[in-house]
């Protein structure tokens, strides 16, 4: 159980535009908060999940973009506010599309500079004296052409390339309305706005070793409603969607292999990249992620190797409320650092190599990484050693109010948590490991805080 504390008094900086004061002025309230069993109670006023600076995030700073909203639909000027919890003097860092616009807010955004389309809006704060950081990003549609958007009805392979082609660096919007077979990959490659959908869940077969969508030069572009059968790729690391531009949203979109082959379902190489309400079975790298500022949420991913393999994959990529089943790696950060890993639910550990290992989430040369609100449970007894959550040579991240139990592989050791020589200055606080083979943990790093975790 974590330690209880009576209340905690937090500072919380409500950064509102008002007239005469200036750029970067805020007003500052003080609120005293009760703790919860986990946490100070947030929104859902249990767990502290979503509370303020609470055990999920000890130490840290929270940021919540106030304006504009999440999925809002934008035009003209628009001003971007923000609420900060958790430090009383810092920097602001104010991004659209990972690009630095502005070091104070609020902060009037001219969208007319910039396409229609899809943008992130990123806050990145950061407390002077600790060093500490918090952020948060919100996904906006900028409108403000008058020009018609056009739908084009394909049904052949043919008609989907000659429809992104017609569009250009137009808006168009491309329903598949039949089942088809690609002879080839469709370039989505013309620099405009494009929206690529199923009428219904339409099925697209992969006829051989090439992507089915190759997104390399768009404004913004969302592929959804889609059924891809890539069980006819029989090459190593040939992907279903290749995404090597940015504002691309892939949504709702299902994709299967044959559980044989080292493909990738969704391979993506760009920042600013949302993933979400996507199922993928049977990919050796469900979904791989080599950018920033990516947005990895509600998907499932079935028999994988790495279900969600981050490599290089550096500053604020948010993987959460993913649930991930009979995969040997549930989430591998890979010489990644400064991500998110919170919510998801990681089961049955380790389909595919017997007598081999399986991970939870595995950390390998990651620095500066929330791995908070986690349920890992189960492994499927055809491994030799199961960790729920390993660290290796990975230095300063926070592991928070994990869940992880029924590790107990026969053969082999389920290990709850594993710090491992290397991994220094962690802190590891609120985790609750129980009916696993060893549910205490291993730390065999220098300096890392243990605190509150039951077993301790």
């Amino acid at each position: 159980m974590v330690e209880n504390k009576s209340s905690i008094f937090g500072i919380i900086a409500i950064i509102v535009g008002a007239s005469g004061l200036g750029l970067g002025a805020f007003s500052v309230v003080n609120f005293q908060l009760v703790e919860g069993p986990q946490g100070i109670p947030g929104d859902d006023g249990q767990e502290g999940v979503d509370g303020m600076d609470g055990e999920d995030a000890p130490g840290g700073i929270i940021v919540g973009i106030l304006d504009p909203d999440q999925d809002e639909t934008i035009s003209g000027n628009i001003t971007i506010r923000a609420l900060v919890a958790g430090s009383e003097s810092y920097t602001v860092v104010v991004l659209i599309n990972s690009s630095l616009n502005a070091t104070y807010l609020p902060y009037e955004w001219n969208t007319t500079t910039v396409a229609d389309g899809w943008w992130n809006v990123t806050v990145i704060v950061t407390d002077i004296i600790t060093g500490n950081m918090g952020q948060d990003t919100v996904l906006v549609v900028v409108q403000n052409a008058i020009e018609p958007t056009y739908n084009y009805y394909c049904s052949t392979e043919t008609e989907i390339q000659d429809a992104i082609n017609t569009i250009g660096i137009g808006y168009g919007i491309i329903i598949i309305t039949a089942n088809i077979t690609l002879s080839s990959q469709i370039d989505v490659d013309q620099g405009g706005s494009y929206i690529i959908q199923g009428a219904g869940l339409t099925i697209v077969e992969i006829g051989g070793d090439f992507s089915g969508f190759d997104i390399s030069n768009v404004i913004s572009c969302t592929v959804k409603d889609l059924i891809i059968n890539s069980t006819d790729i029989t090459t190593n690391t040939i992907p279903a969607i290749v995404i090597n531009d940015n504002s691309v949203i892939i949504q709702n979109v299902q994709i299967f292999g044959d559980n044989t082959t080292d493909s990738d379902g969704i391979r993506i190489n760009s920042n600013d990249v949302h993933v979400l309400d996507c199922y993928i079975y049977g990919i050796d790298d469900g979904i791989y992620l080599n950018a920033d500022y990516c947005y990895i949420t509600q998907n499932i991913i079935e028999e994988s190797y790495y279900a969600i393999h981050l490599n290089t994959a550096d500053d604020y990529n948010r993987i959460e409320q993913n649930t991930l089943t009979y995969c040997s790696v549930g989430i591998c950060i890979d010489q990644s650092d400064n991500n998110i890993i919170s919510d998801n639910i990681i089961t049955y550990i380790n389909n595919r190599t017997a007598g081999g290992y399986g991970i939870g989430i595995y950390l390998y040369l990651a620095d500066y990484t929330i791995i908070s609100g986690n349920i890992i449970a189960y492994d499927n007894n055809a491994v030799a050693n199961v960790f729920g959550i390993y660290l290796r040579f990975s230095l300063k991240n926070i592991v928070s109010s994990n869940q992880i139990f029924r590790l107990e592989p026969n053969p082999g050791t389920g290990l709850s948590i594993w710090l491992s020589t290397g991994s220094d200055k962690n802190i590891v606080t609120g985790n609750n490991s129980h009916n696993n083979d060893v549910n205490t943990i291993l730390d065999e790093g220098f300096n890392n805080e243990l605190t509150g975790n039951n077993p301790p």
